[in-house]
């Protein structure tokens, strides 16, 4: 998980909101709900953005 919030950390500023999105988004829909890679890159995302709103709407961009 260190390293998939690392990452998210430096795409969000470094890069853009929406690639980092799309690309978190595109790797959850590629993983099984309830699952170590779902929540590693889950429990990351929480973790570097911070927000619960975001969180639920890169959840449902996934599904």
């Amino acid at each position: 998980m260190k390293q998939y919030k690392h990452n998210m950390i430096f795409a969000l500023k470094n890069i853009d909101y929406k690639a980092t999105f799309d690309n978190y988004s595109y790797m959850l829909s590629h993983t099984e709900f309830g699952t170590f890679g779902f929540s590693d890159v889950l429990d990351a995302w929480i973790a570097a953005t911070e927000n619960l709103e975001s969180t639920l709407e890169l959840v449902s961009h996934s599904m």
